[in-house]
């Protein structure tokens, strides 16, 4: 089981903002979501499941979690608000954002294929920019398929910006020829920061 709960964000010692997150209530918001950081659960389900996996730096709290609700279909969502989770500069989300982005889509790719072996209709009920970063996944066609559909949908910059990080975190040239079909300046855009994206690794 686990709760709806109140996000704090501190700068400087200072409560900037707050806010109340509600859990998600179906599968496909679970796994694409999981806005867990607390939960409550059986020990015979933890021996089940396995111990964290500690290699998933920043991540192995998210992987944990899909795998837990892969295998344990008794997922309970409890609309109280029982905690407070403080965000500060110094968390790790905030100073390894990028290398979280990465470690969460690693776990995507990895734990995907198992809901959808699972549950046949779940891949279609996705939200196209979760799709989009299944660079692991998708083949060429369905690729060119998302990519028309989002140009129509999302707007042009924010779609760049995910194809540009499914570009960083796969090095796939096929991301690169979509970045290039929005529009002639984010081309030239695309292929100025081509060499520099190649050699990040976040």
């Amino acid at each position: 089981v686990y709760c709806d709960h109140t996000i704090r964000i501190i700068h400087k010692d200072i409560i900037v903002k707050e806010f109340e997150v509600t859990v998600c209530d179906t599968m496909i918001d679970f796994i694409e979501k999981s806005r867990m950081t607390c939960f409550l659960y059986r020990s015979e389900a933890a021996k089940e499941i396995g111990k964290y996996n500690e290699n998933l730096f920043l991540a192995e709290d998210y992987e944990y979690f899909l795998r837990f609700a892969l295998y344990n279909e008794n997922l309970g969502f409890l609309h109280e608000n029982l905690y407070i989770y403080q965000r500060h500069d110094n968390n790790l989300s905030n100073t390894k954002k990028r290398q979280a982005g990465k470690a969460s889509w690693r776990v995507k790719n990895k734990i995907f294929p198992l809901y959808f072996k699972k549950y046949p209709n779940l891949y279609e009920k996705l939200n196209i920019r979760t799709k989009l970063i299944l660079t692991e996944i998708i083949d060429d066609n369905e690729l060119n398929l998302l990519f028309d559909k989002a140009k129509k949908s999302v707007p042009t910059m924010q779609l760049y910006r995910i194809l540009k990080k499914a570009y960083i975190w796969s090095k796939q040239e096929r991301y690169i020829k979509c970045m290039c079909k929005l529009n002639f300046f984010l081309t030239l855009r695309t292929l100025f920061s081509k060499r520099i994206w190649k050699n990040r690794e976040d």
